[in-house]
């Protein structure tokens, strides 16, 4: 997985696709650590997909770090504020984790992608037990990588990102 600001054109949108408990979230984990010490500027914000309230209070959480104004208004658009300042160009670079995304919809009425930002100054890191919802994303094959118990156990000493 490449910093933010690597690919300059575009947001990288990476999968850790696997059956569950086998270390996903502890290789997400590893991952922020490993941004947070190579790119000490670099923001990083911990999404659960898991259901809508999860992932609205989680936004919620990155527009009060962000200090977005209006975040607090009745009726404010949570998501929508969060996505629009996460993509503008002048917001320093950042690393989205989004957990447990193993459905394409947060909720009926809520599809994941019109949510997700995509400034090339960010990258944002999936796990899902789902392999469509990569597919779904159209990420590509080079961004998605499967992981069993074993995998995680070989390459847990050696895993990089950049």
């Amino acid at each position: 997985m490449d910093p933010p600001n690597v690919t300059n054109d575009r947001c990288q949108w990476t999968v850790l696709e696997g059956l569950g408990g086998v270390g996903k979230t502890q290789i997400a984990v590893e991952a922020a650590y490993q941004v947070r010490d190579k790119h000490p500027n670099c923001s990083i914000f911990w999404v659960p997909a898991f259901d809508a309230s999860s992932f609205e209070y989680a936004y919620r959480r990155i527009g009060e770090a962000l200090s977005i104004p209006g975040l607090s208004d009745d009726g404010a658009d949570v998501r929508t504020l969060v996505k629009t300042r996460l993509d503008n160009e002048r917001t320093d670079s950042w690393l989205l984790i989004v957990d447990n995304a193993d459905s394409l919809e947060i909720s009926p009425d809520m599809a994941l992608r019109d949510y997700l930002p995509s400034s090339p100054n960010g990258s944002i890191l999936f796990t899902t037990r789902n392999r469509q919802v990569a597919v779904g994303l159209d990420i590509t094959q080079r961004h998605i990588i499967h992981c069993d118990e074993g995998w995680y156990r070989t390459r847990n000493s050696s895993f990089k990102f950049n």
